[in-house]
């Protein structure tokens, strides 16, 4: 065999070497990738069936949401309502707390002034009484002293009755004697 042919025999078992070698590789990466293409295609379906779990999940949480938010909305109205109908109590509690103040200064002033009218009546009426029993002692003074009038007068009617008769009775005497006589000049009974 000549150089050349040796030179090519060579290089074919060099080729054929470096193609076993790279057939074995290739069928080793092969086997290893299909064992990780198996590998990752496993993992791709459980990621799509934990996908979708999820995305259930999800939804179910949306929705859990959705009606969370739906009840407090619910209850944030029942609260307002609650709120605004307590805010109308205490407007009302205030509003005739406010009215019976007033309402309780009127009769206070009402009262006030009646015990004014009563005070004044009740001096009044202590003045008629004072007024009253003056006069009344008055009235027992002015009987007495009508008393002591009306027997002093009876007196001295009586006395006038007496020296009437009694200057009659020297009148006529003086006419009957024709002189004049001197009477004393004063009288003593």
């Amino acid at each position: 065999m000549s150089t050349p042919g040796k030179v090519l025999v060579v290089l074919v078992t060099l080729t054929s070497l470096i193609w076993v070698v790279m057939v074995a590789s290739v069928a080793q990466i092969n086997t290893t990738g299909s064992e990780k293409l198996a590998t990752l295609t496993t993992q791709v379906e459980k990621l799509e069936v934990d996908v979708a779990q999820a995305q259930r999940k999800l939804v179910d949480f949306k929705d859990q949401v959705g009606q969370a938010q739906v009840e407090m909305g619910l209850d944030v109205a029942t609260i307002r309502s609650r709120q605004a109908a307590l805010e109308r109590v205490r407007s009302d509690t205030i509003e005739m707390a406010t009215r019976v103040k007033l309402q309780l200064a009127g009769y206070e002033a009402a009262v006030q002034t009646a015990q004014t009218a009563r005070d004044q009546r009740e001096a009044e009426k202590k003045a008629e009484i004072e007024a009253e029993a003056k006069a009344k002692a008055e009235v027992a003074e002015l009987i007495k002293e009508h008393s002591r009038l009306t027997g002093q007068l009876a007196k001295l009617n009586n006395e006038f009755t007496t020296t009437l008769a009694s200057n009659k009775r020297l009148v006529d005497r003086l006419l009957k004697s024709g002189r004049r006589q001197v009477r004393p000049a004063s009288y003593v009974p």
